[in-house]
């Protein structure tokens, strides 16, 4: 992936999966367009919860969409872009 996001497609088809706007949301990091945090999808999966769950909760995302923000943050991930280096 080389930090490129993909593009979403369907209801907001091109949008990045994963966006922030310092004039929307305080510029969190929401799920495509919406002002859905994507700690809002995490949070929901540390707290024992499944995607169907979440979605009951949050209308105004996709199923799609939530999908290619946890693949957009696992190839963050999988890169090391998220973590820190240490020494053990």
């Amino acid at each position: 992936m080389n930090g490129t996001q993909p593009a979403l497609n369907g209801l907001h088809e091109g949008t990045l999966a994963v966006t922030s706007n310092p004039a929307r949301m305080s510029g969190a990091a929401v799920i495509g367009v919406s002002r859905v945090p994507v700690s809002a999808l995490l949070d929901n999966f540390a707290e024992g919860h499944d995607l169907d769950r979440f979605l009951q909760s949050f209308h105004s995302v996709t199923r799609e969409e939530c999908i290619a923000a946890l693949d957009y943050l696992k190839e963050l991930l999988d890169e090391g872009a998220l973590a820190e280096t240490v020494s053990y």
